[in-house]
């Protein structure tokens, strides 16, 4: 079922009145408070808005969303929850105007192949197999087989943000200043200084992975360049045909967005329009205590969807 905001809810969204509202401080204990209160299973499927610092509701959301011209929503890209969230999002925002375009994390070069899809000259079929078994291509449009039949269905551009493929993994095996005049030809302004994004990315790096010192910053090259690439095939698609008066959905893999640091900070510098970021946030059921604290008074997005873990493979 399609959720529609009235007309009234929308209006008053961002309607002032009532009681003084709690100081910031006051409004992250009591929210805390209630996260500590109940199993963490109680808490899944809940949203909570890091504007607020306070839970909110799914009709909140998709308020600030429709206000947006870039939404962001972030995912494990294994996660049911997060790609079924996604997807009824993107329902919503078609039902209030049609006029939405879908960015994914698929390599620009398969950019032809989402347009022939579009058209109709391209089936489901078709378009699954232009991209090789076991790469991310291959596996990201497999997991959105359903975003991609609502796109056929109605029409919505799906436009394919990120770098081609080879060239990441170059950029991840020599480094951006070793590429070659022709590679470096096909980076947008790629920025590697901003020192809080660094150690959020490294620090993960290197809880993964043990990696030389120059491994590892090949590695955050690599990943800045795909940050700085799908910013400006965004900022690109918003200009062009695809994206021009219409609304454009991002969906992509949460290390992307998470903080904003990723690519919807690195949007804003090439364009000025407004942006909501939602994020997930994984919690088991049961076991190693959850880091509500963080997640509360943090600035991971706008939103935050909390989830459980994706299922683990048999």
């Amino acid at each position: 079922m399609v959720r529609r905001l009235p007309l009234l809810v929308l209006l008053l969204a961002t309607a002032c009145g009532g009681a003084p509202r709690a100081s910031e401080a006051e409004r992250i204990a009591d929210t805390l408070e209630i996260l500590e209160s109940a199993p963490p299973a109680a808490f899944h499927g809940r949203l909570l808005s890091l504007r607020t610092r306070e839970f909110t509701t799914y009709e909140a959301l998709l308020a600030d969303a429709l206000a947006a011209r870039v939404v962001f929503v972030g995912e494990t890209h294994t996660n049911p929850a997060h790609l079924a969230f996604q997807l009824e999002l993107l329902r919503s925002l078609h039902a209030h105007d049609p006029r939405v375009a879908i960015g994914l994390e698929i390599p620009s070069p398969y950019q032809a192949s989402l347009d022939a899809f579009r058209a109709g000259d391209l089936d489901e079929a078709g378009l699954l197999k232009t991209a090789e078994a076991g790469t991310r291509a291959r596996v990201s449009l497999e997991l959105r087989r359903p975003v991609l039949r609502f796109a056929a269905r109605h029409g919505i551009p799906l436009v394919a943000l990120d770098l081609p493929r080879e060239l990441v993994r170059r950029i991840a095996g020599v480094g951006l200043e070793s590429l070659r005049p022709d590679e470096k030809a096909l980076l947008p302004d790629v920025d590697v200084t901003d020192a809080a994004h660094r150690e959020l990315v490294t620090a993960g790096l290197r809880a993964h992975h043990a990696m030389p010192a120059a491994a590892l910053e090949f590695a955050y090259e690599a990943l800045c360049a795909r940050d700085d690439g799908m910013a400006a095939a965004a900022a690109e698609a918003l200009d062009g045909p695809a994206g021009r008066d219409r609304r454009l959905v991002v969906l992509v893999g949460s290390g992307h967005v998470r903080g904003r640091s990723g690519v919807p900070d690195r949007l804003t510098r090439r364009r000025d329009v407004p942006l909501l970021v939602v994020v997930p946030f994984e919690v088991a059921a049961a076991g190693e205590k959850p880091g509500w604290s963080r997640l509360v008074a943090g600035d991971d997005g706008d939103h935050v969807l909390i989830t459980a873990p994706p299922p683990e493979k048999p």
